[in-house]
């Protein structure tokens, strides 16, 4: 029985020694852990603010973001209103302009009735200025028809007269020869 429990002992024995092997390596291992771990703590401290530091630069970069997309918004909503600004300006400069023209051609209408008004008013004083002149030319047209006809007709009466007178006389010379005879 010893001798079957020989291998068994013998198996028993390599497994302790290299469990003894494993444990002192372990030993040498586990030594400097403490250390490791001091160590990894100060990293991790370390670490920590580091996250911190990056977290507040990352809030930072993240409030710049915003501060930028504000500005960004602002920017774009002034660029909108200069455009509509512009856009009024146009058509108010249109509008000017159309005002201007519709002036300008109110005034060159103006002018053209200012300028017929005075025609027309040379034109009816030269008319009436010549309706006068007629007047006075039929007036005087009639006042020597007047005259020529008065002058006719004295000469007339005067012939008449001459007529009569000489009847008259040639019957008082009748009438004289009546007598005497």
């Amino acid at each position: 029985m010893i001798r079957e429990s020989k291998p068994h002992i013998e198996k028993r024995d390599t497994i302790k020694e290299q469990i003894y092997a494993i444990n002192t390596q372990t030993k040498k291992v586990k030594g400097p852990i403490p250390k490791i771990l001091q160590e990894l703590k100060q990293l991790q401290v370390e670490i920590d603010e580091f996250k911190k530091h990056n977290e507040s630069k990352n809030e930072l970069l993240n409030e710049f973001d915003k501060n930028l997309e504000r500005i960004s918004d602002k920017k774009k909503q002034h660029w909108d209103e200069k455009d509509k600004l512009r856009k009024q300006k146009d058509e108010l400069n249109d509008q000017y302009y159309d005002s201007l023209i519709k002036y300008s051609k109110f005034q060159y209408l103006l002018q053209d009735i200012k300028w017929m008004t005075e025609m027309k008013a040379k034109l009816q004083k030269s008319a009436e200025e010549k309706q006068k002149r007629q007047e006075d030319y039929e007036k005087r047209v009639a006042d020597r028809k007047g005259r020529e006809e008065e002058k006719k007709r004295r000469e007339e009466e005067y012939a008449q007269k001459k007529i009569e007178k000489a009847e008259r006389e040639a019957k008082a010379k009748e009438d004289a020869v009546k007598h005497a005879r």
